[in-house]
């Protein structure tokens, strides 16, 4: 059976994105896009191979007879490397479902390199408690914050002193003041001009903002959004252990006609185990399971009519810097079962196989990664090695702190 469908997921995202509209560049940047890359840079070497934030290219299988080259990217940072305006707040949060989505294409090669046929895919994030962006908790939590509750005192107390000036040359002077002063990241206290700051200071004695004053006073050249990025930060750090899953399907192709040799149906689930302070080694629960449909070689003509259930549990061990707290090596034990659901193949020496899996994740620069895989099946008492090269790169920071455009890996 010969599959009718000649276009693949990729060529569909492809479409997608030159089709979604783009933001007028007269607006402001948020700069609340640092805290995101900052996040991402946090993240696990297994997490973001479950969900990239950014960008990642992978090289795969490099010592085995079918190789690949891959790059796996999310949508939402596509457009935004097009288009840095869409860190705009409203434009993030209306972009979510593309920020919680992946997109995949590549090649496979043979052991002679000799083009082997394309890949493919699609990946949605069903449950994602780790983007600190989109947290309730860490939305809930900075809204609780002291200094935050105080804050919007001092907005307000500002708002209606500006409302009281008659003049409106000055009433316009003291808003840019306040927007410069509450909204910026050049702007700190001690720099303020001498009026508005007693004006400031009168609000917080008159209101016991002592939280906000203790603030003000005890840094007064470090900017108030300052304080806002540490708060995001700490609060980042408490949820970068909790749920991510995933489903995907990716697809192969011939070398020829663009037709399927083969079809993924997949979810992926991760927990990191327990709270850990700033670098802290860590523990994550990773857990999959792949249907998988492919070609039956006793019959002549393409199909897809093999089908393969598969699924593996494992504990990765995260291993982090005390200074950065960024992930630098990783070591997870897992358990594999794969099995055939129809069409066994008198050729199958076994139906079902179960391996005792490790892998060694060593991050040689930057956020290079090099992953070791080894499988090992009990019943033959064969072992499987699987060397790869994964990097993850954002390719946007230069672009929104204003300098050239190019990659930096996070």
């Amino acid at each position: 059976m010969k599959n009718p469908c000649r276009l693949t997921p990729f060529l569909l995202i492809i479409l997608l994105l030159f089709t979604l509209p783009t933001i007028s560049r007269s607006q402001v940047v948020a700069p609340a896009i640092d805290s995101i890359i900052q996040a991402n840079a946090l993240s696990s070497g297994n997490n973001k191979d479950v969900l990239s934030r950014f960008f990642q290219l992978a090289f795969g299988d490099l010592t085995g007879p079918s190789k690949t080259l891959s790059l796996t990217g999310n949508p939402y940072a596509l457009m935004l490397k097009k288009n840095p305006l869409l860190s705009i707040d409203k434009y993030y949060s209306r972009y979510q479902p593309l920020r919680r989505s992946n997109f995949n294409f590549g090649l496979k090669v043979d052991s002679n390199y000799k083009f082997n046929g394309f890949t493919s895919g699609l990946k949605y994030a069903i449950v994602d408690q780790t983007d600190a962006t989109t947290s309730k908790f860490v939305a809930w939590s900075l809204k609780k914050d002291p200094v935050h509750l105080e804050r919007k005192v001092l907005v307000e107390k500002l708002r209606v002193y500006a409302e009281n000036i008659g003049d409106i040359n000055k009433k316009v002077a003291f808003v840019q003041a306040t927007n410069a002063f509450l909204q910026t990241a050049n702007t700190p206290y001690s720099k303020l001009d001498p009026d508005f700051r007693q004006v400031i200071d009168i609000i917080i004695q008159e209101n016991g903002l002592n939280k906000l004053g203790d603030v003000l006073h005890n840094a007064p050249d470090q900017p108030l959004r300052i304080h806002d990025s540490l708060s995001f930060a700490n609060l980042s750090q408490a949820i970068k252990s909790d749920w991510l899953w995933t489903l995907s399907v990716a697809d192969t192709t011939y070398r020829d006609k663009f037709q399927f040799a083969s079809i993924n149906l997949r979810t992926d689930v991760i927990k990191g185990l327990g709270q850990h302070a700033k670098g802290q080694n860590s523990f994550e629960l990773n857990a999959d399971m792949i249907y998988n449909f492919s070609t039956d070689s006793l019959k002549s003509a393409r199909n897809l009519d093999r089908q393969i259930l598969s699924g593996e549990i494992g504990l990765n061990w995260v291993v982090r810097s005390a200074f950065t707290d960024k992930s630098y090596f990783e070591f997870k034990l897992s358990g594999s079962y794969s099995g055939i659901v129809s069409h066994t193949s008198p050729f199958d020496s076994q139906t079902d196989m179960i391996t005792l899996n490790a892998t060694a994740r060593i991050r040689v620069y930057a956020d290079i990664w090099v992953p070791v895989e080894i499988k090992y099946d009990p019943n033959t008492g064969n072992v499987f090695g699987l060397l790869n090269v994964k990097a993850n790169f954002t390719a946007l920071e230069s672009i929104l702190k204003g300098g050239k455009t190019g990659g930096v890996a996070q």
